[in-house]
């Protein structure tokens, strides 16, 4: 999956004094210029705070919002001009798991209906033939073959998320994306649900793209990680740098807020949002503790820190490297 450029943008509602006077209609940006590439076989973390864009990009990438500009690739095809029996295989091959299993399964349907429902729409087969199906799906995601006549509602939260694991795999996918899957579920449960999302992906060959705020979770599963701030990407780097060796001063906030359990840069985001709107400098300007003047005026772009190390900074920490703390 290759994104290039990708802009999403989102047309603020006027009031009727704004349309009387014919002023111009702001514009949320909420993806902005971003550039990704999701390898074969590898996960890569996609982190930052609530409201930066990533929900965005995994519904973009499934053709739920209107591109703005850029373009999305998967497996070299313009996903956006994909139609009729191609658009058909590739809703078959990307999948995704929603981060809240209870807004996203029918409360009316059966559990066999609900896994049943991809293989009769996308493999074209008989009911009873997918009933039989999907019970090796359900013995992989940890349910009983006699859960199949039950409603969702009769599951835990953790139970109704391997059920929407079950039904993203159900098909056989080659490239899946989980949007934040565990940030409803007890901790307990977390930790089953993230060794039974790795164990998957190990045993079926999956290419993932796993979005969070949470970078414990991030690490645990990521090859790769690209950290967003704002609807731009500011630094891509391997995971194994993300805690010891990092560029950029946003992605150093992240790590240094972990110990307190939260996240420390909403309050300068909803401060600055009016003047983030058209600003066309550094989107962490507003909050960096190292901005200069040209963080201002100029946009900076991703570049090569050192291998497989991309920041997008005029002024990175010098070395990236972490001193005792």
């Amino acid at each position: 999956m290759s994104i290039d450029r990708l802009k999403v943008h989102f047309a603020l509602k006027q009031s009727l004094t704004a349309v009387l006077l014919k002023k111009p209609k702001k514009v949320v940006r909420a993806v902005d210029d971003v550039s990704l590439e999701v390898r074969r076989n590898e996960v890569l973390g996609l982190v930052g705070e609530t409201g930066c864009g990533k929900s965005t990009i995994a519904k973009t990438i499934l053709r739920m919002n209107a591109i703005s500009g850029g373009t999305i690739l998967y497996r070299g095809a313009d996903v956006q001009r994909l139609s009729g029996q191609d658009l058909m295989r590739y809703y078959s091959a990307v999948q995704m798991v929603w981060q809240d299993p209870s807004s996203c399964l029918n409360p009316r349907m059966q559990v066999g209906e609900i896994l049943s429902r991809p293989l009769i729409r996308f493999k074209k087969i008989g009911r009873r033939e997918a009933l039989e199906r999907i019970r090796p799906a359900m013995r992989i995601v940890g349910l009983n073959d006699n859960e199949v006549s039950r409603y969702p509602h009769e599951f835990s939260g953790g139970g109704k998320q391997r059920i929407v694991i079950a039904r993203a795999l159900i098909n056989e996918p080659s490239f899946l994306i989980a949007d934040e899957p565990t940030s409803s579920l007890d901790v307990s449960i977390q930790a089953q649900i993230l060794n039974l999302i790795k164990s998957l992906k190990n045993s079926l060959g999956l290419t993932m793209l796993y979005i969070s705020h949470n970078l414990s979770t991030i690490s645990f599963l990521s090859t790769r990680v690209a950290v967003m701030y704002f609807g731009r990407i500011v630094e891509i780097l391997p995971n194994e740098n993300m805690t010891r060796r990092n560029y950029h001063w946003y992605t150093r906030r992240l790590i240094d807020a972990i110990p307190k359990g939260t996240r420390i840069v909403n309050a300068a985001v909803s401060q600055e949002s009016e003047s983030r709107l058209n600003h066309q400098g550094c989107i962490y300007y507003f909050s960096c503790e190292n901005a200069k003047q040209r963080c201002r005026e100029e946009r900076p772009e991703l570049r090569e820190m050192e291998r497989e190390h991309l920041v997008a900074c005029h002024y990175p920490i010098e070395n990236g490297r972490r001193g005792p703390r």
